[in-house]
């Protein structure tokens, strides 16, 4: 009898696409589901949290977490992790601090609501690490269902409001519901740690050597902070910027079409990027530039046809979009918007598995000296963009910085694999 074994990068990425279908799922219930609940402009002011929560933790990290997991990926280095555990707690009281600050300077946000969302973003700061520590320790697959299970309180509620509670729902019960999943999900990353760290032999911990370990790592971490700027002004300054030249009911529309995009970025990540990270670090660990080099060739390719794929149906869509959003969309908004967010996600899967690339060959010192420029680019296209063309311009703005920022670190990275080959090939000589 014949037997079938299928390889585990294979079974890894059959799990990675189902875990994401499901994420999906639970997003296109927040998407489709808060604006017919609760309205357009509830979508506009979720938009708003969650560029908050996505961007603040990653402002205050300093790129710390990143620089310390690329050591972990290899070993259960005790001070690292202990550097790591200093930084999120330490991360998790300044986001929650700043981001019930910031939300205040939107109109129309009742304190209970930014209270919540500002807890949400403390609770994101620890599930993140532990997110990218379990894909630094290739546990691709408790990663993934700690992530789905990261966005699954707001689809739940929008859910249970639609089919047993309406009007008797809010937006605060629709973040109280993220916060308990959040929770859930950070505990299941952190498991990781009971595994793998628990283990490993332990030490003494001494407080003068921690923190100059960690100064250590706030200085070596400087050029990922850097680049990770660079994504934050390219990924979420438009759902920030927006509803202050918009207000959150225009900021809704706009936000159904971004967070389409913002979702097929996001799969692009797990499927390739995410799933290839881990091939591509060992690679650059091991000097094996070639495959490094095919790796990343093979993952591009993937990266521009998938986006292309999960969009394209969203042209056929533009009755649901205007049932879902309680509102009519003119011809002349909708499919230009369409194709616009088509273009922001392809775009934005190149420029993150491109990320990844030079991440793993350690490319990032030179490519944050040029790449930091398109951060204040960013921020002048969208207001400008939205002031001038309104929602279409705003979308534009954010198509056109990462194409810039995918060239330079294309650029950037066939530099830094070029260097290494010829001191490769010298030494080999």
């Amino acid at each position: 009898m014949f037997r079938i074994r299928l390889p585990a990068k294979f079974a890894t990425y059959v799990f990675v696409l189902a875990a994401r279908g499901i994420y999906v799922l639970m997003r296109l219930a927040v998407v489709l589901g808060l604006p017919f609940v609760l309205g357009p402009a509830a979508l506009g002011q979720f938009g708003t949290f969650s560029a908050l929560v996505a961007t603040l933790p990653m402002l205050i990290g300093l790129g710390v977490s990143q620089h310390v997991i690329r050591r972990l990926a290899t070993t259960t280095h005790a001070p690292s992790f202990r550097v790591l555990a200093l930084h999120t707690m330490t991360g998790c009281v300044a986001v929650m601090v700043i981001s019930a600050i910031w939300i205040r300077i939107y109109p129309d946000v009742d304190g209970l609501t930014g209270l919540l969302v500002a807890m949400v973003a403390g609770i994101e700061v620890i599930r993140a690490a532990a997110y990218s520590l379990s894909i630094a320790r290739s546990s691709i697959i408790r990663a993934n269902i700690a992530y789905v299970l990261s966005v699954t309180g707001p689809s739940l509620a929008v859910v249970a409001g639609f089919l047993f509670f309406q009007n008797r729902i809010n937006l605060a019960i629709v973040i109280a519901c993220w916060i308990v999943t959040n929770i859930v999900s950070t505990a299941i990353a952190l498991t990781v740690v009971t595994g793998d760290f628990r283990r490993a032999p332990q030490a003494r911990v001494r407080w003068e050597a921690l923190k100059r370990r960690y100064a250590v790592a706030v200085a070596s971490s400087r050029n990922i902070y850097l680049n990770q700027i660079v994504d934050v002004a390219r990924v979420y300054c438009d759902r920030i910027v927006v509803p202050l030249f918009a207000g959150f009911y225009l900021a809704g529309i706009y936000n159904f079409f971004a967070l389409g995009a913002n979702m097929t970025v996001m799969i692009c990540n797990a499927t390739f990027g995410q799933t290839d990270l881990p091939q591509m670090m060992k690679a650059s660990a091991n000097q094996a530039w070639a495959e490094f080099d095919h790796i990343v060739r093979v993952g591009l390719k993937r990266t521009l046809v998938l986006p292309v794929i999960i969009m394209a149906p969203l042209f056929a869509l533009k009755p649901l979009a205007e049932l879902v959003l309680k509102t009519t969309i003119e011809a002349s908004l909708y499919y230009p918007l369409t194709f616009c967010a088509m273009l922001v996600a392809v775009s934005g899967s190149v420029a993150d598995y491109l990320w990844y690339a030079v991440y793993a060959a350690h490319g990032e010192r030179e490519l944050a000296k040029t790449a930091l420029l398109t951060v204040p680019f960013a921020l002048v296209a969208v207001a400008l963009g939205t002031w001038a063309f309104g929602l279409i311009g705003a979308s534009l703005a954010v198509a056109l910085t990462s194409a810039i920022v995918s060239s330079l670190r294309w650029r950037r990275l066939r530099d830094h694999l070029a260097g290494k080959t010829a001191r490769l090939t010298a030494e080999f000589d």
